[in-house]
């Protein structure tokens, strides 16, 4: 007869696996498209979205692998309005003469500038360009749109609308008109930018600061070909735009009704989209904008508001069409690789950290240490999720950007980038672990990068990550045969299959051996664990308990009887069962009140769960609720324990069980007490005699 057992059904959509004891479900995990679920005896425990990947999204490795065809040999107009902008002449004119390769023909038109350095620039920039450059001069101010139709009407070519306060890299021109000399429906094309609009990067909608230096930038994202005809836009931005002439000829120039700019391309590529035409990207191509250079004495503000309701009244789908566009999968993964390999190109250092979904004490960790890198290195982060899908994540300065892609494609992305460091952070939700353990070993190889192992858990040396027996007992890191003798018996209620134990700590014996150059534990405990079952990695070893934030004390005043807290989300291996005998044994207790301040899996009956907090509402719940202690009771040997620190900040006495990372602790701390016996009528007694002495 079996006593344990697993059921798996999988349907088109959902994959459950029941895990049940006499014939009763005690623990369901439920995964689907859209995110993870697990009950516990039908009470949910745990539950993870993550972000729904269409199978539509652009494959990265062709955007990175595909020829990049050259253009054909043709001339090209580039059309610059100038009004004042001194400053930004000759950065502008020595990008282009250094940087243009295309045959090209530039025409500028002076509208009037008061400034009278205007003119003698850009005469000494018509001498440089032996011929390549005209200038035209408005006899009076005639404003943005007028002076752009003025160079479009004395024109014959494709053109490049080019504001003064840009500046172009090096093959700009070749890259920019690729998709309007290949596609004669194109209308226009416009590159990324730092700042404009719908293309601007990292941050989109944003004037952004450009990290690191332009000719790098753009080296980096060459390689990208995006199919420019599955990304349109219902407009493109005129700071730099490419316009075909095939369609300046059947729709003609920019409408003069918004006369001093601002609208007026949106209103041409929308004149466009409803002739046949399409307006689409430069993927491979970021220009660097001032952003408001050429209007900076302008009422920018009224000027756009006015401008935009003439769009508006015009197109009344306008903002659906852009808010579509700039949430296209497409469009998602080309603005995705753009900021990841340009932020990997500015990065003085590259991390790459390997970690888990579910939350808790990593997450924290995590978030904290991307908090006190320094800002010039860039964090990215795998997440395996369900479905062959992954999330990397991207977090550098204010920069913090994800994508899910297939998990090849996201494995395939890290090799490209090269990461100086790899940090193996926590597996635990992995459906192999050691398959990654292979990945993570080939994109060291490949990338000479150095990597580091986070002691969170215990899962390198057993798979169920808190080394808890199938009777809910710490093993204590038996020998080889002893762990044979219960995994078999333990693992029919484990999440992660192995055929063998032995083969597990083997694979990662020979791991944390010969590819981890460091390993990084946050107590003695966990750090004796792993010596006690891997004695030759001692030297790698190196013991650096978190940072955690001390909270204020908790002063509480003299009151009746005993309360007791238990801190945390409590489950299964935090104690969530002794709690339920804690709550039974109380009823016979008089003046014993038991509180649980956070969550916990089990129902209790006697017991007040005052919910989720903060760490800076502790002290006061404290108060509120006359918590004379607080009782850390998991039953397996926690890495650290949060909560545990935060207990001991608020200067109160503090129990746990005589196990782990929190005894550690608490054995030096002047209030604590270390319960003798892992047993609910033990820790009690042991609690309540020590309160009332």
């Amino acid at each position: 007869m079996k006593i344990l057992t697993k059921t798996t059904t999988i349907n088109k959509d959902v994959r459950n696996v029941d895990y049940k004891c006499f014939g009763l479900t005690y623990l369901n995990k439920q995964w689907c498209f859209d995110g993870r679920k697990t009950h516990l005896f039908g009470i949910k425990i745990s539950q993870h979205k993550y972000i729904k990947a269409p199978r539509s999204v652009l494959n990265l490795i062709t955007l990175m692998t595909q020829k990049f065809d050259s253009v054909s040999n043709k001339k090209i107009d580039i059309i610059i309005p100038v009004y004042n902008g001194y400053q930004y002449l000759d950065t502008l004119f020595d990008s282009i003469y250094k940087n243009t390769d295309l045959e090209y023909q530039i025409t500028v038109i002076d509208d009037a500038s008061p400034d009278e350095r205007i003119l003698s620039t850009l005469e000494k920039w018509q001498k440089q360009f032996a011929g390549n450059m005209r200038i035209l001069q408005n006899e009076h101010n005639l404003g943005f749109v007028k002076t752009v139709n003025r160079g479009l009407q004395c024109t014959d070519n494709d053109v490049v609308l080019l504001n003064t306060d840009c500046v172009v890299p090096k093959n700009w021109a070749s890259r920019l008109m690729y998709p309007l000399f290949s596609d004669g429906t194109v209308a226009s094309v416009t590159p990324f930018t730092n700042s404009g609009t719908i293309f601007s990067v990292p941050h989109i909608f944003r004037d952004n600061v450009l990290y690191g230096d332009l000719a790098e930038i753009n080296k980096a994202i060459g390689c990208i070909n995006a199919p420019f005809r599955r990304l349109t836009f219902p407009t493109g931005v005129g700071f730099c735009m490419a316009m075909s002439r095939a369609a300046i000829n059947k729709i003609g120039g920019l409408d003069e009704i918004f006369e001093r700019g601002y609208g007026e391309e949106n209103d041409w590529c929308l004149r466009a989209i409803k002739n046949g035409f399409i307006n689409t990207i430069a993927a491979n191509l970021v220009v660097w904008h001032k952003h408001g250079g050429s209007f900076q004495n302008q009422d920018k503000s009224a000027l756009i508001q006015k401008h935009m309701k003439i769009i508006h009244n015009r197109y009344p789908e306008y903002v659906n069409m852009i808010d579509k566009s700039v949430k296209n999968n497409d469009f998602l993964s080309v603005r995705f690789l753009v900021i990841i390999l340009t932020l990997n190109k500015c990065a003085k250092a590259t991390q790459c950290w390997f970690d888990h979904s579910y939350g808790g004490g990593t997450e924290t960790y995590t978030k904290n240490q991307f908090a006190s890198l320094s800002d010039d290195t860039l964090c990215i982060r795998f997440q395996e999720g369900d479905y062959n899908y992954s999330t990397i994540s991207v977090c550098y300065k204010n920069i913090s950007e994800q994508l899910n892609v297939k998990t090849d494609e996201a494995l395939w992305l890290l090799r490209q980038i090269k990461p100086d460091a790899i940090i193996v952070n926590n597996l635990a939700d992995y459906k192999n672990p050691l398959a990654f353990l292979d990945v993570i070993k080939e994109l060291k190889q490949d990338t000479h990068a150095i990597v580091s192992f986070r002691g969170h858990d215990l899962q390198c040396v057993c798979p169920t990550i808190n080394m808890l027996n199938y009777a809910n007992c710490y093993c204590n890191c038996p020998c080889a045969d002893e762990c044979c003798a219960c995994w078999k018996r333990t693992q029919s209620i484990s999440a992660i299959k192995t055929e063998s134990i032995c083969e597990w700590q083997k694979k990662w014996h020979n791991f944390l051996k010969n590819t981890v150059d460091e390993i990084i534990v946050f107590s003695e405990s966990t750090a004796n664990i792993f010596i006690k079952k891997y004695p030759d990695i001692k030297y790698k070893i190196k013991i650096i308990p978190h940072t955690t934030h001390d909270l204020r004390t908790a002063n509480i005043p003299p009151h009746n009887g005993i309360n007791i807290a238990v801190l945390g989300t409590i489950n299964v291996s935090k104690g969530a069962k002794l709690v339920q005998e804690m709550d039974t044994l109380i009823k016979d207790m008089p003046g014993i009140n038991l509180y649980v301040i956070g969550s916990i899996t089990e129902k209790l009956r006697n017991t007040k769960v005052l919910g989720k907090y903060t760490p800076e509402q502790l002290p006061d719940i404290i108060e509120k609720n006359n918590i004379d202690i607080i009782f850390i009771p998991s039953i397996w040997p926690e890495t650290f324990s949060y909560t545990t620190s935060e207990a001991i900040s608020m200067n109160i006495p503090v129990a746990c069980f005589d196990i782990g990372a929190p005894a550690e602790r608490i054995k030096k701390y002047g209030k604590g007490i270390v319960i003798s016996k892992i047993d609910a009528k033990t820790a009690l007694d042991e609690i309540t005699d020590r309160i009332l002495r």
